[in-house]
């Protein structure tokens, strides 16, 4: 009787070890994914910067005509453009913070190590609140109380416990996605306001130009166009050197589609990542708990995330 209660749990814990190192497998690819959706998310982002900064449609006008030609952007359009680069600089700092956390979560799964972790839950939640904070979201901040508790001996730790260790620090770091992903999803909605904004602006110095230099803003408008891959007719450059209204209706809205353009692609990037963040934040609570997610389908929607951010990248300046 003693040796069959022996041999039962045996098998028990046969079971168990099967189903923690399964489980181990998965947070290794959830510290993969996550990382690969951390870095993509912020792929985009200098480049963004720094056409916010000086490369706007207009600014493209300043390289060819001199800066002193152009008429100055409105105040709330220079305002919008500092706070728009602030909170971009903000969002890939805590993107970089994020990505430093998924490497450790990675470590821990595949080398069973976890002196780092705890270090770079403090950093993300540093970085997700002052983030936060810039964009006066009332999401609630991220507090630095840690789920997970490191295990200091024996060095060799056994599946079960590293695998208790996983699903806390998975918690802690799904977490602090929730929060920076309600920080991007506010930020959405507040930019997309501002970015019509700065468009409008653009436009609108656009128009007074021409009123004072229609040479110069068409030849400007003819090189915008090339960036894009699109290209001015003679019949339309002629028929704008000969003020034909329609020559001049249609480069003012080849203009205004390129100012228009580039708020839609970063519309459509943030939609893409608060889309993947969701799914990532999904794979976390099934890893948490009994449930199996789908690790090639949250590797496939990192790359389709990698796919869009270098679309969009290669529409900004390098």
């Amino acid at each position: 009787m003693k040796q069959c209660n022996l041999f039962s749990l045996a098998a028990v814990g046969m079971l168990l070890a099967s189903c923690a190192g399964s489980k181990i497998k998965e947070a290794s690819v959830l510290g993969k994914a996550g990382g690969e959706i951390a870095s993509n998310s912020q792929k985009p982002l200098a480049g963004m910067r720094q056409r916010v900064a000086g490369d706007l449609p207009i600014e493209r006008i300043a390289s060819l005509i001199g800066p002193d030609a152009l008429p100055a952007p409105d105040g709330m359009a220079r305002a919008d453009r500092k706070g728009l680069q602030k909170s971009l600089e903000l969002r890939e700092k805590a993107l970089n913070r994020l990505g430093a956390a998924y490497a450790s979560f990675g470590a821990l799964a595949d080398y069973k190590a976890g002196e780092t972790i705890a270090g770079e839950m403090k950093g993300l939640a540093d970085a997700v609140n002052t983030y936060g904070k810039a964009g006066s979201t009332k999401a609630n901040p991220v507090s630095d109380e840690l789920s997970i508790v490191l295990q200091q001996t024996p060095r060799v730790i056994t599946d079960q416990v590293q695998l208790k260790m996983l699903r806390a620090a998975s918690k802690d770091i799904r977490t602090r996605v929730e929060v920076f992903r309600g920080v991007l999803e506010h930020d959405r909605k507040v930019h997309l306001i501002v970015m019509q904004h700065i468009a409008g602006d653009q436009v609108n110095r656009y128009d007074q130009l021409v009123r004072i230099d229609p040479t110069a803003a068409q030849s400007s408008v003819a090189g915008a166009l090339s960036k894009l891959g699109l290209k001015a007719t003679d019949k339309l450059v002629k028929g704008f050197y000969a003020k034909d209204e329609d020559a001049k209706s249609l480069l003012h809205e080849m203009f205004k589609e390129d100012c228009d353009g580039l708020v839609a692609k970063h519309m459509a990037f943030y939609d893409a990542t608060i889309v993947t963040l969701r799914k990532l934040e999904a794979a976390h609570q099934q890893f948490e708990g009994e449930r199996h997610f789908d690790p090639n389908a949250l590797l496939a929607q990192a790359k389709e995330l990698s796919s869009l951010a270098d679309a969009y990248q290669k529409s900004l300046p390098q």
